[in-house]
Formats: C-alpha cells, sequence, structure tokens
C-alpha cells in the first residue's frame, strides 16, 4: 500500500513538472509575452537623500561638583524630571563649614586689629600736635617732634596694611562660603536625568576638573538627529528641507527639517562624510537619545505630475 502511495505522488509531480514546462515552452514558442499594467496618473514625485543617523538631545548639561567630598544625600536619579534650581545632591558639608568658620573668625580678628591700629592712630595725631606746639615754642627738641611724626606715620602704615587684610580676610570668606554652597548640587536646567554617575556614600574628588555626577538632557519634546552624509550628496542638502525617518522601535514615520549643514568633514575609509543636523518633533517622549534614525532628506520634490 505505501509502495503505491509513493508511485502515485511521483506520477503526479512528474505530471506536474510536464504541464508546467509545456505552458512555458508553448509560451515561448508562440511568442507570447506577459504585462503588468497600472493607471495612468498624477503623483507627487520626490528625490531623496539617505542615511543613518543618531537621536540626540537638543542639549545635554553635565552637573558635576568643585568640591571633594562624600555623597550624603542623593535627590535624583535615572530619567528623573528636574526643573532649574532643583537640588539633585548634597556632598558632606562638615570640612566646609569648619573652614567657614575659621575664615569670619579671621575677618573678625583683622577688624579689630584696625580698631586698635586707629585708636593708636587718634593718640598719635594728638600728641604729634602738642608737639608741634610746644616745639614751636622751643619747649621740646627737633628730635623729640620727629619721634612723634615718626610713630604717626608708622600707624598710618600700619592701618593701610590692616585693612589689606581686612579685605583678604573678606576674601577668603567669600571663598570658604562659595565651597560651602558648592555642597550642595543644584540643576542648572530643567530637564531629564540622563545617567547617574555616582552612589549615595562614595566620595568624589575634585582637581583641575569638576567631577561629573549627573547627565540632564534639556525639554526632550525635540530631539535632534545627527547624520553623517557623503561628499557625494552632501551639496543638495540645504536648511530647511523636510526629512522623515524611521527608528527600529516604532513603526512610526517620524518628520522633521534640517537645522545645519556643519562643514566640518570627517574621513573614514576614504569615505568623506559630513554632519547634517535635522531638529523634529518627539510626540509623546517616544524617541530616547542614542536611538539610531534612518533618515531620508527631500531635496526635491514635485507635485501632481506624471
Amino acid at each position: 500500500m505505501k509502495k503505491i502511495l509513493v508511485i502515485l505522488i511521483l506520477l503526479a509531480c512528474a505530471g506536474g513538472g510536464w504541464y508546467w514546462w509545456k505552458r512555458s515552452h508553448k509560451a515561448v514558442s508562440s511568442g507570447e509575452v506577459f504585462y503588468r499594467t497600472s493607471p495612468i496618473e498624477r503623483k507627487t514625485i520626490t528625490q531623496e537623500v539617505t542615511a543613518t543617523g543618531t537621536v540626540k538631545a537638543i542639549q545635554q548639561v553635565e552637573v558635576g561638583t568643585q568640591v571633594t567630598g562624600k555623597i550624603v544625600k542623593l535627590l535624583a536619579d535615572y530619567n528623573s524630571k528636574v526643573k532649574e534650581g532643583d537640588i539633585v545632591a548634597m556632598i558632606d558639608p562638615e570640612t566646609y563649614e569648619a573652614s567657614f568658620a575659621a575664615a569670619k573668625a579671621q575677618l573678625v580678628s583683622a577688624k579689630a586689629t584696625l580698631a586698635r591700629t586707629e585708636a593708636s592712630l587718634v593718640l598719635a595725631e594728638k600728641e604729634l600736635a602738642r608737639n608741634e606746639v610746644l616745639l614751636k615754642r622751643g619747649v621740646i627738641s627737633d628730635s623729640t617732634y620727629d619721634t612723634s611724626l615718626a610713630e604717626r606715620d608708622g600707624l598710618l602704615a600700619q592701618k593701610m596694611g590692616n585693612e589689606a587684610s581686612i579685605e583678604q580676610a573678606e576674601a577668603n570668606v567669600k571663598q570658604a562660603k562659595t565651597n560651602l554652597d558648592y555642597c550642595t548640587i543644584i540643576s542648572p536646567v530643567t530637564g531629564v536625568v540622563l545617567k547617574r554617575s555616582v552612589d549615595e556614600g562614595q566620595t568624589v574628588v575634585s582637581s583641575m576638573n569638576a567631577s561629573t555626577l549627573f547627565n540632564i538632557a534639556t525639554d526632550l519634546s525635540k530631539i535632534e538627529v545627527e547624520a553623517s552624509i557623503p561628499e557625494a550628496d552632501i551639496g543638495n542638502l540645504k536648511e530647511g528641507q523636510k526629512v522623515k525617518f524611521t527608528v527600529d522601535a516604532y513603526r512610526d514615520t517620524f518628520w522633521g527639517t534640517v537645522k545645519q549643514v556643519r562643514m566640518s568633514a570627517k574621513t573614514e575609509s576614504n569615505v568623506v562624510t559630513y554632519p547634517v543636523i535635522v531638529e523634529a518633533e518627539n510626540p509623546g517622549g517616544k524617541l530616547f537619545p542614542g536611538m539610531t534614525a534612518t533618515i531620508a532628506v527631500i531635496v526635491a520634490s514635485e507635485e501632481n505630475t506624471w
């Protein structure tokens, strides 16, 4: 029974193959040609330049610290929405509070020293005035008068030094207060935290450059796509052209415009490309920084044509 079934299947396949060959041979020998047809109608014809690019935030700000210390509190995390002026982290302020207090004490001491010098100067001025009268009367010698004059002048110089010390102390207070304020990390912009580089309890060290704590992207209702366009196509691009693009995460087609055609060329494998910046709306915040976008820049379009 199985042998008969196999024989029947083979006969069916052979018959089908023979029928297909016979029909094709007949069509070729008879000169029969097949056409695909469609109605003639007017359409919009466009010329496009295609490329791939990366979705980016229009502005991305690095928030750092200019002082060294332990992170005692974190008030923002990945994807946190922050406003300008919000506190996002705190550094242990104990050391800087002590420095601020010491600077203020130094300023008080410098002011007290100036007050003592000014009191001595008032006395020296009076003594000099009396000796000047006595010198004219011949009661005292010139050396006595010169001594009182030198004492007055010395106190004047000491007063200038005291005033300079006060200025230095005020500068120290200002610097200490600034360092203390730096212990409170605030957001300089309104946006979304893309990256957090520290953990609570971690010690950050600030040397020549500020240590980065957060990366914050400003309003993501609009984004940029940075694409690399080959030199063969760059001459067709200009600001204001419409751009459509897609990302792998969605089936939607997004629209934007060419914001900037940059002149900073880049060469890779003997291929010269130029960066082109596309600005687009981000409806519903669907587009995330870092997504790969396939763009098509409409460089020419003819509407209602054959």
